[in-house]
């Protein structure tokens, strides 16, 4: 996205015929790599992963899962173990379903919460805010908004949708039935 600053990794997810690209964005912080809004640890994931630590001469260490949605949950988990040197912050009010079990249980014991009074050593490069909690009769949305202060880029993860006029090429290569 930004060169040797900001990357994105980019999968498909989908579940029978409805599958859309979510992505994962790397950014280069002084003290290492910040992965915002992991996608699934696959070999293919960690070996693009293990490329730009090559690249940069820096190590992941800082995930941050910056919504409540389950598919991006799982994914922070399964990174976090990973990459266990890792810190993994969350957006506070997670929960899940059909049981809503304590952060432990879902795997979320040795995250960091990003609660207003949060004071991570990344942020004097990656400011962040958190949008939310709002409540609706479909749920809880909340998100955590974060500026790479170096490279002046957004990062955000369900907060913005973007529907081209041109289907994503992910999308075509994948399953076209998802268009239906």
């Amino acid at each position: 996205v930004r060169p040797r600053e900001v990357w994105a990794l980019e999968q498909v997810q989908g579940f029978i015929y409805v599958h859309v690209p979510v992505r994962a964005l790397v950014v280069k912080l002084s003290t290492g790599l910040a992965c915002y809004g992991a996608v699934a640890p696959t070999e293919q994931m960690l070996s693009l992963l293990e490329e730009i630590e090559n690249e940069t001469c820096k190590r992941l260490n800082v995930i941050i899962l910056p919504t409540l949605a389950t598919e991006h949950k799982l994914f922070a988990i399964a990174l976090a173990k990973r990459r266990p040197a890792a810190e993994l912050w969350i957006a506070p009010n997670q929960f899940s379903f059909p049981l809503n079990v304590p952060n432990d249980v879902l795997g979320l014991g040795k995250a960091r919460l990003l609660t207003d009074n949060a004071k991570p050593t990344w942020q004097n490069e990656l400011a962040w805010t958190r949008v939310g909690p709002i409540l609706s009769r479909d749920g809880t949305f909340e998100e955590i908004l974060c500026v790479h202060k170096k490279s002046r880029t957004l990062l955000c993860c369900d907060l913005l949708v973007s529907v081209p006029e041109k289907v994503p090429q992910i999308v075509v290569e994948n399953d076209p039935r998802a268009l239906i």
